[in-house]
């Protein structure tokens, strides 16, 4: 009798071992179960946060959307956008290429490279203004080159009118090496409001100046912008 109820205590132990056993397999199961679903979770959540980026590849003079097959093509140095998104919409080599604040980019893109310099580019299909003739109905001096630090503005269109005539048929003449003050003009227009097009004004001891680095031309200014630099028209308070 004694060695029977001994085996029944021995067994009756072994199987509480084996259940308790069974438990920490199943717990073990359940954490590594629950650790393999937070790393997809993880992971999942990496992938959203890194933004996709289209792929350029240059065809022709034009870049190339390679998923949606749309077709680019660059405007002048001179042209820039009033503002743009910080997160890039594709690349291209070391470029980045961004959207215009407010405007498709299967319409607009500005690309970014990695010297700092910047492009417009329109689609194809899309009408561009042209350097010649486009018509602004505004020109904003700025001290900043790359923020639109304003210090006055021309709207009268006689006025607009005269400094775009000097700019664009004036003869070309040699900037003068001596020290300077540099201001940005921007022309801009409500009919294409989303983009300005730029020439750097320059004052010296030898008169004033427009001048664009790209392609690099200077022009003998008159005294329109300089009136409302010195007072003479209507700086912004």
């Amino acid at each position: 009798m004694g060695n029977n109820r001994g085996r029944r205590q021995a067994v009756k132990q072994e199987k509480k071992k084996q259940k308790r056993q069974r438990a920490a397999v199943r717990r073990n199961r359940l954490l590594i179960g629950a650790i393999a679903a937070a790393a997809v979770i993880a992971v999942a959540a990496i992938l959203i946060a890194v933004p996709r980026t289209a792929g350029f590849v240059s065809e022709d003079g034009f870049l190339r959307d390679r998923t949606t097959g749309i077709r680019y093509r660059a405007l002048s140095p001179a042209w820039e956008p009033v503002s743009y998104t910080a997160r890039a919409y594709g690349a291209f080599g070391t470029s980045k290429l961004h959207p215009l604040t407010g405007k498709d980019t299967a319409e607009w893109l500005l690309q970014i490279e990695a010297d700092g310099t910047r492009t417009v580019w329109a689609a194809e299909a899309v009408e561009i203004p042209s350097d010649d003739t486009w018509q602004p109905d505004v020109i904003r001096i700025c001290r900043d080159e790359e923020l639109v630090s304003q210090v006055a503005e021309i709207t009268d269109g006689a006025e607009i009118s005269a400094v775009l005539a000097e700019w664009r048929t004036g003869d070309e003449a040699i900037l003068p090496g001596e020290a300077a003050e540099n201001y940005v003009l921007r022309f801009g227009s409500d009919k294409t409001d989303w983009l300005y097009y730029r020439v750097n004004f320059v004052i010296t001891d030898s008169g004033a100046f427009y001048h664009s680095r790209t392609p690099a031309r200077t022009v003998a200014a008159g005294q329109t912008v300089l009136s409302y630099l010195t007072g003479g028209g209507e700086a912004e308070p």
